[in-house]
């Protein structure tokens, strides 16, 4: 063959010095309760999360219970020992609550008793902690413990270095890291009645401990000072290292992923993540922030000294919209390589790696790229609309792929690879390049093809490449021949979209019209908007990591849970709600787990290393009512006389992610013929007779 026939070489005008812009993403969701007169411009002092996902809120007037959706505030009048908070903890049943006048607050779930402990003149509640076996223990300011259950004080020590307790934490078996306003120490508890020192850090000598916490990992500790950095241990009680540059500390707390939340005065509200990068919130924390507490749902808590409360959340949805005189913005087609992204546009082709920074590439195609794909060899083959196929190799020399001269042939639709060969989807059949030397195979409908115009094509790990066509006929190519699947999908008028396989090696296929299917050799799962999908043309299919398929219809996207067939759907991207038109088969997923879908108007990234994996709702039944009567109901079985009733019954689970997304399971038992979920938070039960009913009750988020 005569290769120079076939291609023709063009050299790609490079910009003599390449422009790198950092794409702009805002990577939290960001919200200031600012319109709740409960928390606006509260001073807040500690913040905490119960068993069953309520967020208390601690002020110099009162505490306040967040349920996702509503503050409620409780003071003296609802049993609590004093309005002023100064700590508190979850012993994983109940909630403790210290306050400034040395008196303890106990709340066993529904009702708020003051605790007896003498106060005296031991000062505030400085700290709150748990040992080893869970008990629950607190620090008074001037140096007293006390071990605490639910009913008294256990047991009663006294700190012996007449130093300031600020904060502590235990450390293995009757072992206390001690943060005083003059040092760290490590303490034993020691019988009868008194806590010894048995080590001082020199390091810290004069600093005030304002922290200390263990560490996510369980591999050491922080301890943060007010004004001279965050020192970290080891667990044989060494200080390995120390984070400084921060002043005026409050508080510290770390999430899951590892960052770490500083509450300052003057520098409101930073992160620190494993890498040493640091985000600064002041603009919208405020300057003075007293507390933060990083929730099991991914939200970080902030309380303001007077600036009230405001949360962050990871943002799950990121979009990027590009400079449209520059690059334009209609992104057609994405494929990743490593660390790089190539991105079409209808201006041309954008070269970036996953931070952002883009080097862009002149436009030397005259026409839409349809269609992106890179090969083992790292040459990157480009598909257009109208002009046909393109490599631009490591070198940068772009080349023009001749393979045929039909106007069909050179409308590409898609382009995957496998193996030594790129296979190359149009609307007049399909063209296998070997990309060693370019030699070229057509597979039409002679050679067996369901349809000549190809929607695209997939490669699965096996080597087969599935064929999306205008056709019901679900068929692949292997061994260099056509094969077709026999299989009944009950829809005469079906065509294929696009292919994907999920973790479990299942095959996935996405219709135009007809839904989504999940193939298990000769059998089939079909998921419609019966079932929740959000619309039954899905443009584009693409796995995460968490065991989801996501769905790329025109304007949402569906997610399928692939364990349970749970369909979450999403059409809403930012706070503006405005409607995102995505473009077919522009879709693709970074080495980082990101998946990242062209649109009309840019880039939308849809990033979930940063989300906690789902926590499990805890309902909870708030209210009985018989006969418009409150009924008592701690007791798991109720007894009536013979009669008619109409029972009420109210429930709530507390999701702080999505509130509005709480789905609930009910079923009564001898009463109901089958589940009912609603959203609703209330169920009347009438005409209820002679006869043994038992009620269930289970929650889910908006995930399932």
């Amino acid at each position: 063959m005569d290769f120079n026939k076939h291609i023709k070489y063009i050299l790609l005008l490079i910009l003599l010095n390449p422009i790198y812009i950092k794409l702009h993403s805002q990577e939290y969701e960001i919200t200031n309760f600012s319109d709740n007169k409960a928390v606006s411009e509260a001073y807040i002092y500690t913040i905490s999360r119960d068993s069953l996902g309520y967020i208390w809120i601690g002020t110099g007037d009162g505490l306040i219970r967040f349920d996702g959706k509503i503050f409620k505030i409780y003071t003296t009048e609802d049993s609590l020992s004093d309005n002023f908070i100064s700590s508190s903890i979850n012993d994983g049943v109940n909630m403790w609550f210290g306050h400034m006048n040395g008196t303890v607050s106990f709340f066993n779930g529904k009702v708020f008793s003051k605790y007896a402990v003498n106060a005296g003149d031991q000062g505030p509640v400085s700290c709150f902690g748990k040992d080893e076996n869970g008990n629950v223990w607190m620090s008074y300011y001037n140096g007293q413990f006390l071990k605490l259950n639910h009913k008294r004080v256990i047991e009663e020590l006294s700190f012996k270095a007449s130093k300031s307790v600020l904060t502590f934490q235990f450390a293995g078996k009757n072992r206390i890291l001690i943060g005083t306003g003059s040092g760290l120490l490590l303490s034993e508890i020691k019988s009868p009645g008194e806590i010894i020192e048995l080590k001082k850090f020199p390091e810290t000598d004069g600093m005030q401990i304002v922290k200390i916490i263990k560490k996510v990992s369980g591999e050491g500790y922080y301890a943060a000072t007010a004004n001279e950095g965050i020192f970290i241990l080891n667990n044989d009680m060494d200080i390995i290292g120390q984070i400084q540059g921060f002043t005026e500390v409050q508080a510290i707390h770390e999430d899951q992923n590892n960052i770490l939340w500083i509450a300052t005065f003057g520098n409101g509200l930073v992160s620190i993540d494993e890498h040493g990068k640091k985000s600064e919130f002041k603009e919208y924390t405020g300057e003075n922030v007293k507390a933060v507490f990083a929730g099991t749902e991914g939200n970080i808590w902030i309380g303001g000294y007077g600036s009230g409360l405001t949360r962050i959340s990871n943002r799950v949805f990121r979009i990027i919209n590009l400079d449209y005189d520059l690059y334009g913005r209609d992104v057609t087609a994405i494929c990743h390589d490593g660390q790089h992204a190539w991105i079409g546009t209808e201006k041309g082709l954008i070269k970036t790696d996953l931070k952002g920074n883009i080097s862009y590439y002149k436009n030397t195609f005259n026409d839409k790229i349809t269609s992106l794909c890179t090969d083992n060899k790292g040459n990157l083959w480009i598909g257009t609309e109208t002009d046909g196929m393109f490599v631009l190799d490591s070198s940068s020399r772009l080349k023009k792929i001749n393979i045929n001269s039909g106007s069909l042939e050179k409308s590409i639709t898609s382009l995957t690879a496998s193996g030594g060969f790129i296979w190359i989807g149009t609307k007049k059949g399909i063209c296998r390049v070997r990309i060693s030397d370019y030699q070229i195979q057509w597979y039409t409908i002679g050679s067996g093809l369901p349809h000549n115009s190809i929607n695209g094509l997939y490669a699965d790990s096996t080597g087969k490449i599935w064929i999306c066509s205008r056709s019901n006929i679900l068929a692949y190519i292997s061994e260099k021949s056509v094969k077709r699947l026999n299989i009944n999908t009950g829809s005469s008028g079906l065509s294929f979209s696009d292919f994907t396989t999920d973790e479990r090696s299942f095959l996935w296929a996405g219709s135009f019209g007809s839904g989504l299917y999940r193939i298990d050799g000769d059998s089939l799962v079909v998921i419609t908007s019966q079932n929740g999908l959000y619309s039954d043309f899905c443009h584009a299919l693409i796995t995460d990591s968490r065991e989801h398929v996501w769905v790329v219809h025109q304007d949402a996207l569906s997610r399928v849970d692939i364990k349970n067939f749970f369909v979450r759907t999403f059409d809403k991207f930012d706070q503006s709600g405005e409607k995102i038109i995505f473009n077919v088969k522009a879709a693709s997923r970074d080495d980082e787990g990101r998946i990242w879908l062209g649109t009309k108007k840019g880039i939308i990234i849809i990033d979930q290393t940063k989300e906690t994996r789902d926590i499990p709702l805890i309902p909870e039944i708030t209210s009985l009512r018989i006969n418009n009567e409150e009924v008592e109901f701690s007791t798991r079985r109720i007894v009536l006389k013979p009669g008619k009733y109409t029972i009420e019954i109210d429930y709530n689970a507390v999701s702080q992610k999505e509130p509005d997304m709480v789905t609930y399971r009910i079923f009564m038992e001898g009463y109901d013929q089958q589940v009912e979920l609603t959203r609703l938070n209330s169920i009347i039960y009438r005409n209820i007779s002679d006869g043994t009913y038992k009620f269930n009750l289970s929650a889910l988020n908006g995930d399932g």
